[in-house]
């Protein structure tokens, strides 16, 4: 019986589940329109990108798909929602999280829409000003050591007559708004942690020391930042500054420059607040049990967007109180593991026929829940309130980049990430256990020479004769590994594989029975390869 329970924790753990974190928030005039990120894709849509931008009109479409394995950060929308500005990038990769390697340009780009023009690609990222005529490009923020690259200067575009124009500048952080109604831009200065309101004409305005994440006033006057207490702070014109709200962040300004969304923890749980024309005592609009990640207030002020750190999307509005929920809690599926040999985010690894674990289920995990493995679903073997056993169904073809989707009884929405699937990847999943079953090989009781010892694995390949995904094999009834399984121990002597097959009454394992060579003693290591790949699955015997 010791089997039973080894197995059920023994599977390979490549993917996990989290709630969909929804973000970048844009909001419009009145409202009617509204943009968001999340890690979603629309059912049957095909785009298994960790996050798309989706535009919420009265129904959902789809606006911008990053790349795979990166993130479609946030879009910047003018007040007609006509004009729309989307940016991306791809996570910091190596262990050296460095201002240098996490602010390369190259893991930026950004694209902007102007009304009834071609798109326009841009190094970076980019924004667009409430009306719509104004647009700013260029890369984000790099520190005083790094050398001047034309890359990372911002530009203003007028998208009325195409002129663009230099701003001798950096982007100032990674808030939404840096640009005024009259085409002011917010920069930061080159070689210098100050910031700059640079005029149409030209005039530049220092705006004092930098902080982090500055939103701009439409009208100019001021600015809102994050200081290094966690405080948000007023920057006015004329250089005064002064406490707007403690511990509070990520402030939203609507299109009079006179009422602020912000977000801030009452009781440990971060919720939205708005402060009217006064800017004095703020009001709490939301209660959220699980908290707000984000808001975002529309330019006449009179609703705001809220986003749950579950991934629920919520519009409220301001004068009334009412509430109308845009999107329930959701899920993302996560199928990558950073890797040290490579300083990269490498894909999950699935093989057909065998089992694999979904873990990490935020609050249980919903019921029922779907997974799918390219267009195959997925039998669901077990679940608890931790993970989720399932066989990648047999049918689903080996490729270097297939996908993986998860499905929770929402008839809109997936989650979807890269996988790749191999035919034949083994991993043994036990330590070796003795010829009588009565326990593992250990230190304390190896394993004799010349005695057969069996390990558990994953990942084998095809077997002979075929078996129908979801069904068990039956004692009596072998299924081979139709390729076969070679052995060796580490000074490349050919260790004698007795049988290497699916292993009753298990879905989705494999049973490996090997004979420890005569002439072996202390311990050996074994490299086994099955269905004729390359991959090695190592393991360790303890012998007498």
């Amino acid at each position: 019986m010791f089997l039973v329970s080894l197995l059920a924790t023994a599977a390979t753990m490549p993917l996990a589940a989290q709630f969909g974190n929804v973000q970048g928030l844009a909001v419009n005039h009145d409202a009617s329109v509204i943009y968001f990120t999340a890690p979603l894709r629309l059912r049957g849509s095909g785009h298994p990108s960790l996050f798309n931008t989706y535009r919420f009109d009265g129904s959902f479409r789809l606006i911008a798909s990053s790349e795979p394995r990166s993130y479609a950060a946030f879009t910047s929308i003018s007040d007609d929602g006509a004009v729309e500005a989307s940016n991306f990038s791809r996570p910091c990769e190596g262990l050296a999280a460095t201002v240098t390697s996490c602010s390369n340009p190259d893991r930026f780009r950004a694209v902007v829409k102007p009304r009834g023009g071609a798109s326009m690609p841009a190094s970076s990222h980019a924004r667009v000003d409430r009306s719509g005529r104004f647009a700013v490009i260029g890369a984000p923020y790099l520190a005083a050591t790094v050398a001047p690259d034309p890359r990372h200067e911002l530009a203003r575009v007028d998208l009325q007559t195409g002129v663009s124009t230099p701003l001798g500048g950096h982007a100032p952080g990674n808030s939404r708004h840096w640009i005024t109604s009259d085409g002011s831009v917010l920069v930061q200065e080159p070689y210098a942690y100050r910031w700059t309101l640079v005029s149409l004409s030209g005039q530049r305005t220092a705006m004092g020391p930098s902080g982090s994440d500055p939103v701009l006033a439409y009208d100019g006057t001021y600015l809102l930042y994050l200081d290094g207490s966690g405080d948000l702070r007023m920057r006015l014109r004329d250089g005064s500054d002064r406490l707007f709200q403690q511990s509070a962040s990520l402030p939203s300004i609507a299109a009079d420059s006179r009422r602020i969304l912000f977000i801030r923890a009452v009781q440990g749980v971060r919720q939205a607040f708005y402060t009217g024309p006064d800017q004095t005592t703020p009001r709490q609009i939301t209660s959220e049990p699980e908290g707000i990640s984000e808001s975002a207030i529309s330019g006449d002020g009179n609703w705001a967007v809220a986003a749950t750190e579950n991934g629920r999307l919520i519009k409220l509005n301001l004068r009334t109180g009412e509430r109308t929920q845009l999107l329930d809690r959701n899920y993302r599926a996560v199928a990558y593991s950073f890797s040290r040999a490579t300083s990269s985010f490498d894909p999950a690894v699935l093989t057909p026929g065998s089992v694999h674990r979904l873990e990490g289920l935020p609050g249980g995990g919903p019921s029922p829940l779907e997974i799918f493995v390219g267009s195959h679903r997925a039998p669901i073997l077990s679940q608890t309130a931790q993970e989720i056993l399932f066989q990648t169904p047999w049918e689903a073809e080996p490729a270097p980049a297939s996908d993986v989707s998860i499905r929770w009884g929402d008839p809109l929405w997936e989650s979807a990430d890269l996988v790749t699937l191999c035919r034949a990847c083994p991993s043994l999943v036990t330590a070796p256990i003795h010829e009588d079953f009565h326990g593992f090989v250990t230190q304390a009781d190896r394993a004799q020479p010349g005695e057969l010892i069996h390990f558990y694995a994953t990942g084998l390949g095809p077997v002979s004769p075929p078996i129908a995904t979801g069904e068990a094999p039956i004692s009596g009834t072998p299924h081979t590994v139709a390729a076969g399984c070679t052995a060796t121990t580490d000074a490349a002597e050919i260790v004698e594989v007795l049988f290497a097959g699916l292993a009753p009454p298990y879905v989705g394992y494999y049973v490996v029975t090997l004979r420890v060579p005569s002439a072996t003693s202390g311990e050996f290591r074994l490299r086994l390869q099955c269905g004729g790949s390359e991959e090695q699955a190592l393991g360790i015997v303890p012998v007498r």
